[in-house]
């Protein structure tokens, strides 16, 4: 997309043709970025020009565009013509990496949402969830069960679970015959 341009060029009688290099300014649009949430950072090509809402005369054609706030982003392609462009994004929330240990090791770990089940491994593990509250149980032969209330915050969280030994009472009676 380059500006239109009216040249005149004349060409002298004895020649019979002329070479003519001109050097034609990109065409600029009006692009307007907004999102939702609100206050994201802009990013045209790889390079940050601002945060949304977005408004900047750019030059027309196709440009590669990232949207970032805080763990929210969004990605993608967007084409400027002569008209411009014009749009609003919703942000997807991105997973946060969370990384679990126990004190013993090599112990049953499960994390609910709700009451539904969103990962079961063995400590030491990792996975990626959404940030939010989750319900997190550790669980291992000879030891009690740990139950907790866990916030998995972006971009990363570290849950630890200490298990306590499980302790019996034996009662032994003795009876004589």
């Amino acid at each position: 997309y380059y500006q239109k341009k009216d040249y005149e060029v004349a060409v002298p009688a004895e020649e019979k043709t002329l070479d003519k290099h001109i050097s034609l300014p990109p065409l600029k649009a009006l692009l307007e970025l907004n999102s939702e949430p609100t206050g994201a950072t802009v990013k045209l090509d790889g390079k940050v020009v601002g945060t949304t809402p977005y408004s900047e005369q750019v030059n027309c054609g196709k440009l590669m565009a990232s949207l970032e706030k805080s763990n929210y982003s969004w990605h993608g392609k967007i084409e400027i013509d002569e008209k411009g462009a014009k749009r609003t994004v919703s942000l997807k929330a991105n997973p946060a990496m969370v990384d679990i240990s126990s004190v013993p090791s090599n112990t049953k770990v499960q994390l609910l949402k709700g009451n539904k089940e969103v990962f079961s491994g063995v400590t030491p593990c990792s996975t990626k969830l959404m940030p939010g509250h989750y319900e997190v149980n550790f669980s291992k032969g000879g030891f009690r069960k740990k139950v907790s209330k866990e916030k998995i915050i972006w971009p990363k969280t570290e849950l630890e679970g200490k298990l306590e030994r499980a302790i019996g009472h034996i009662s032994v009676s003795v009876v004589p015959q």
